[in-house]
């Protein structure tokens, strides 16, 4: 039996024919055999997808239409994902900071929302990851993951799991969040006092503090993007 992709295929050549179609019209169009074709409506009249039409062929249910639908939806939904991973894939200093100005829609809009929403156990734990992130830059490390915490979990108390995977791919996809990192290698002071700005903004339950606190900090990572590639 063919797979549930040749299926959709099918579908779509009953619905392109605008009325009732043939197995021996499906068969041409397809280029399969009488034999299969006629197993997959068979399973496709099981499904509710298709119903015959006396001796005239087979049309689409209406079941069939919103089915289709929905998968040109995630068809398009997964188009757009992908595009949006080759984007960041680029470390160039221009596709980072494209990335920066995309974040600065989304990220102070997720501090604003934490500190509406955080719970005290929300708030310890973001202490905790900034009070992590400063002792790495205190040994000289990166304190990348630390970093990157800080902001996934400031997105994750929103509750908007759109919001949080949005952000996620944007820092994530060829680990731009590494490059933001290294290119801030030189102001780490000022990196561990952006953050605790931001926590304390929360912990204050200040959203708009925390919404300008977070577009800040956002603009310093931009000119330390930009530096850094002034310099290489």
């Amino acid at each position: 039996m063919k797979n549930w992709d040749d299926l959709i295929l099918l579908m779509k050549e009953i619905e392109k024919a605008e009325g009732p179609v043939g197995a021996s019209t499906l068969c041409h169009k397809m280029l399969y055999s009488q034999a299969t074709i006629g197993r997959m409506l068979v399973l496709l009249e099981k499904e509710g997808y298709v119903r015959k039409v006396s001796n005239k062929g087979v049309v689409l249910t209406p079941e069939g239409s919103y089915f289709l639908k929905l998968e040109e939806i995630k068809s398009n939904k997964s188009n757009l994902a992908n595009e949006l991973v080759n984007l960041s894939i680029d470390r160039g200093g221009n596709s980072l900071l494209e990335i920066i100005r995309i974040r600065e829609l989304l990220e102070p809009y997720a501090a604003a929302g934490a500190a509406e929403q955080a719970t005290e156990r929300d708030i310890y734990t973001l202490e905790n990851l900034a009070f992590a992130h400063r002792y790495n830059l205190s040994l000289g490390q990166a304190g990348n993951e630390e970093n990157l915490s800080f902001h996934l979990e400031i997105a994750r108390i929103n509750n908007n799991r759109m919001l949080h995977k949005t952000i996620e791919l944007l820092l994530t996809a060829n680990e731009a969040y590494v490059e933001f990192s290294k290119a801030g290698e030189a102001q780490r002071e000022r990196q561990v006092t952006d953050h605790f700005r931001i926590l304390n903004a929360i912990r204050e339950r200040d959203a708009s503090e925390a919404r300008n606190a977070m577009l800040d900090h956002l603009e310093d990572v931009a000119k330390d993007v930009e530096h850094s590639h002034q310099r290489n």
